[in-house]
């Protein structure tokens, strides 16, 4: 669903991941993995982590080369919110992962997301882009979480 408001764009998806919730969620917030698995994020930097709150800088390559910084916030292995706090194309990126186990190892997550643009980009082409760039990111979320998962258990043996 997809839904205008106050020159922002609101987004929400379901998506199944595989693993189990606390394995999901700490793949979820690897940022540092994004570059690997997610296509159009170049680089990713952790300004400042303390206790439950991450300032995490992201690089990207899609429409255009832009960056933007965002104050993350994670919460009891089931939410991941953020804001943002600075950027050279955006006026507005807030969302959440919302994490919830759905069997032995299946996690069904909750994405959210209202972004904004300081250019204006019609909402067709919104759309269009999310429809497309959305699957590739959750494919993209699963091998992160896979290759945290895989890492994990290499560091139990």
């Amino acid at each position: 669903m997809i839904f205008n408001t106050r020159k922002t764009y609101n987004v929400s998806r379901e998506v199944t991941f595989t693993g189990a919730k606390q394995d999901v969620f700490a793949g979820i917030s690897r940022y540092d993995l994004y570059p690997k698995f997610i296509a159009g994020v170049s680089d990713v930097t952790i300004l400042s982590s303390e206790d439950d709150k991450v300032t995490v800088k992201f690089d990207l390559n899609l429409i255009r080369k832009f960056s933007y910084i965002l104050n993350m916030e994670h919460t009891d292995d089931q939410f991941i919110r953020w804001h943002l706090k600075s950027s050279d194309f955006l006026t507005c990126n807030s969302g959440l992962w919302q994490l919830r186990s759905s069997g032995k190892n299946e996690t069904i997550a909750r994405y959210e997301l209202e972004i904004g643009f300081k250019l204006f980009i019609p909402k067709g082409v919104i759309k269009k882009i999310t429809d497309s760039s959305l699957p590739m990111m959750f494919k993209g979320m699963q091998a992160v979480i896979d290759c945290h998962k895989t890492n994990k258990n290499k560091s139990e043996k």
